[in-house]
This record gives C-alpha cells, structure tokens and sequence, in this order.
C-alpha cells in the first residue's frame, strides 16, 4: 500500500509534467524510467497515472501501459469551444456587474496562468460546482496550449486587459461578445499551436 505522501509527491510531479509539456502528445510513459527519475517504486507511479486517466491527462495504451492524449488540430478545436460553451453559460447566470474580478489578473507575472483563473472564476459566480468541475477539467487539457499561445503572440497581457474591461461592462451582450473574439483569435490558430506543441516536448523517452 502506498503511503500518502509519496503518492501525492508523484502525482504532483508527474500532473505538472503533463501540463507543461514535458512530453510530446500520443507519447509512451515508460513506468520504469519515470520510476527512476523521480525516485519511487513503480507502485506509486502507477497509482498515480491511473487517477490522471481519470483526469483526461493520460490515456490507457495497449498492455495497459500509459501515455499522453493525442492532440490534433480537431482535438485543440473542440477542447477551446467546450472552454467558450461552458464560459458562455455561465456568463448566461450573472447579473451583477461589475464581476469583482481578482485584479492580480492585469500583472504581467504567469500569465499563462490567467485565463485558468478567470474562468474559474467566473464559472463560480455562476454558482455550479459541476460547472466550475467541468471549466477546471478543460482549463488542465488546455494548459500546455495556453503557454504556447504566449510563445505565438496570441495571448498578450493587453488581450487579458480588454477582456476583463468588458467582462465587468455588465451588459450580457458585451460579455459574451468578448468570450466569443477571445476564442475566436485560438480557433483560428488552432494548427499553429498543434504544430509548436509537437515540436516543443521536453523529455519524450519517460
């Protein structure tokens, strides 16, 4: 039985692996060696990348072994119109204006990060644990894709400005308006963001 404390070490340290790049999408994770890197028995190891199935952050590959989800241009479509759909009701539940937005948003520092936080945000506005469980499981599948976006010049901080100005407008219009061009600007760049996540992987071989 796994103490808690290792398991958690593992779980932590491979989740941020994942959502940071670390491997390639559609790459095998070798027990073995991950084990080594990070100093624990392959027990843990396990342990932990099943309860990341469970996430959306792993798949089962053949012989149950495991491995990064695929990531297609498709795939990094669909995953950007759940996040807008989700965001899109939630805004459909707020009347109050304005949102009291965490203004720690509008600093430079990870700003990677910040659309994570904002949609939570706004999906706990709205009142829906499930809805705010669901924002959360599509904000880890993004997450990779969200520092590339940085890399690209998608995403800048002026962007994250001009959103939250019309997030706290108040009228619904102007908010989901702002929703729609915010996704919009990723749709259309869906391939080049497939194409930099392929290319940009760390550590393929664990």
């Amino acid at each position: 039985m796994n103490s808690a404390p290792t398991f958690d070490r593992v779980y932590t340290r491979i989740r941020s692996r994942i959502l940071t790049g670390w491997w390639r999408p559609s790459a095998r994770i070798d027990l073995t060696l991950l084990a080594d890197d990070l100093n624990a028995s392959i027990t843990p190891i396990r342990d932990a990348l099943y309860r990341l199935v469970g996430e959306r952050l792993v798949v089962l590959g053949v012989s149950e072994g495991f491995a990064v989800p695929s990531l297609t241009e498709p795939d990094l479509h669909d995953r950007y119109r759940w996040n807008e759909m989700l965001i899109l009701l939630a805004l459909g539940s707020l009347t109050k204006s304005p949102l009291g937005l965490p203004v720690s948003l509008l600093e430079p520092e990870n700003l990677e990060t910040h659309p994570a936080r904002l949609f939570q945000e706004i999906a706990k506005r709205a009142g829906q644990s499930e809805l705010v469980a669901a924002v959360n499981i599509v904000s880890d599948r993004l997450a990779y894709a969200r520092i590339v976006e940085l890399k690209l010049g998608i995403a800048t901080l002026g962007e994250t400005t001009d959103l939250l100005q019309a997030l706290d407008d108040g009228a619904l219009g102007v908010r989901r308006a702002a929703i729609t061009r915010y996704h919009r600007r990723r749709l259309q760049q869906c391939g080049r963001n497939v194409n930099a996540i392929h290319r940009d992987a760390r550590h393929d071989y664990m």
